[in-house]
């Protein structure tokens, strides 16, 4: 796939278990990490935040990368995809943390 090391986190088990067995079926070394993402620090590069959590929780784990940002340097990327309706406010808030985390280069 392209990068050294891959993780996926969640809080839920149950849907750890079925991305461990489709990691399996796949055959691709992926760790399947049960944390809170709201505690968690250890954090890699490249983020693909797929139907992530409220707004409080968001602004927290945006938080906790920026201070990772500012422990190791490097270049992030971040995708946001959410298949819940967005209101315009929502999106410009989900912009603007990732914005932050982003530029905090």
């Amino acid at each position: 796939m392209g990068y050294a090391k891959m993780d996926g986190l969640d809080l839920d088990e149950r849907l750890l278990n079925i991305a461990r067995k489709n990691m399996r079926k796949l055959q691709l070394n992926v760790g399947c990490i049960h944390a809170n993402a709201a505690d968690f620090d250890g954090y890699a590069a490249v983020f693909y935040f797929y139907n992530p959590f409220g707004k409080p929780v968001f602004e927290k784990v945006i938080q906790r990368l920026i201070e990772s940002q500012n422990k190791r340097d490097r270049d992030i990327w971040a995708v946001y995809y959410s298949k819940r309706t967005i209101k315009p406010v929502d999106t410009g808030f989900i912009v603007g943390l990732l914005r932050r985390l982003v530029q905090k280069r």
